[in-house]
């Protein structure tokens, strides 16, 4: 299998070798950041409602399979583990994600003192900016789902003050 690369800054997309994904479902691609940024597997309940808000429980459940079984018909399958009360996604070497390269690149910078031009320091430095290549999950929104929208929001914030303090440096 060729290595998958996930594009969460700037706008969502998913490339296989030069091959751009189609995943035309918002929720799927919704379903799939949130995944990619959980520290732990969510729960399908957590999920349901997350994405489904104004649905019942059942219903919102019967969305989220239907979702989860989309994603499984791409090659993100390998990557994606499911269990009765879960959803996760793994980090196999063969998923790439701009979001963990940025996250893994500034916090290497962390450690050091502002100012501090080390060598390691700017070339982390470098890495994380050419990873943020735009705002978090840019121009997509979930208008239906107002904790996923705070969620992104958040994170969009968040990321943002990071690439400035890194370009700060």
């Amino acid at each position: 299998m060729s290595a998958l690369r996930i594009q969460l800054f700037g706008r969502p997309q998913i490339r296989q070798e030069n091959e751009v994904l189609e995943i035309a479902n918002r929720k799927a691609l919704a379903l799939l950041a949130y995944l990619a940024l959980s520290a732990q597997p969510p729960s399908r309940e957590h999920l349901a409602a997350l994405l489904w808000p104004e649905y019942s429980q059942t219903r919102a459940l019967a969305n989220l399979r239907r979702t989860l079984w989309l994603l499984n018909q791409t090659p993100l399958k390998p990557s994606i583990r499911a269990s009765a009360e879960t959803i996760g996604l793994e980090k196999p070497g063969d998923l790439a994600l701009d979001v963990w390269n940025f996250q893994a690149y500034s916090e290497k910078k962390r450690p050091g003192r502002k100012g501090d031009q080390s060598g390691q320091r700017l070339e982390a430095a470098r890495e994380a900016i050419h990873a943020y290549r735009g705002e978090f999950l840019r121009d997509f929104y979930l208008p239906d789902s107002e904790e996923f929208e705070n969620w992104a929001g958040m994170l969009r914030e968040r990321f943002r003050q990071d690439a400035l303090e890194i370009l700060e440096m």
